[in-house]
This record gives structure tokens, sequence and C-alpha cells, in this order.
């Protein structure tokens, strides 16, 4: 079976298809501590951020994860390259299905 390219996201209905839903294990932080994506306080989500995008920002499953968080209603924590509040904005500004078709219309 082919694997799409870094960062696509093939639409919901193949996304067992490619990925067999185990797309996670591309991620690069498969061998992180998944509380550190989970900051408790605003001082950690201060502390954490540089590295969190760091993590996120050369990930090749990055749009992936952000559409499963967005898809899926995940509220908490740092998916995708983005924080709670950039989600929250992301949908509030396009609108949460909008913003899912922009995401598999573009790869």
């Amino acid at each position: 079976m082919a694997v799409p390219a870094p960062n696509t996201i093939p639409a919901e209905d193949n996304m067992e298809q490619y990925y067999g839903w185990q797309w996670e294990l591309n991620a690069n932080c498969k061998s992180e501590d998944p509380e550190y994506f989970f900051p408790t306080s605003i001082a950690e989500w201060n502390d954490r951020l540089p590295t969190l995008r760091k993590i996120c920002g050369e990930c090749v499953v990055r749009d992936m994860c952000l559409r499963t968080a967005l898809a899926e209603g995940r509220q908490h924590g740092f998916w995708g390259g983005k924080s709670e509040k950039e989600r929250r904005l992301m949908i509030r500004k396009v609108g949460l299905k909008r913003l899912i078709d922009y995401l598999d219309s573009n790869h």
C-alpha cells in the first residue's frame, strides 16, 4: 500500500485505508511522554510551547494530527502543532466543517 506524501491528509473515508488508524506511529512525538502535551497551567504552557512547536514543526503527520483533533473534538492538549487556544480560534474564525474540508482538500 502506498503511503501518502508527508503532511497529507486523505479524505476521512480513506483514513483507515492509508493509515489503518495507526498514523500516530509516524509522529515525531511517539517517543515523548504524552503528558508533556497536556500542560495544566499557563506557566507550563509558556515553558513547553517552544519545545512542543519544535517537536511538531517537522512532523510528517502534523496535519493528520490536527485534523483528527478537530474532527474528534479534542479540546485539551497540543495537537497538530496547535494549542487549545489556537484550535478554538481557528474554529471560531473559519468554522469546524470548513476547516476540516480545507485540510482535506489541500492535502
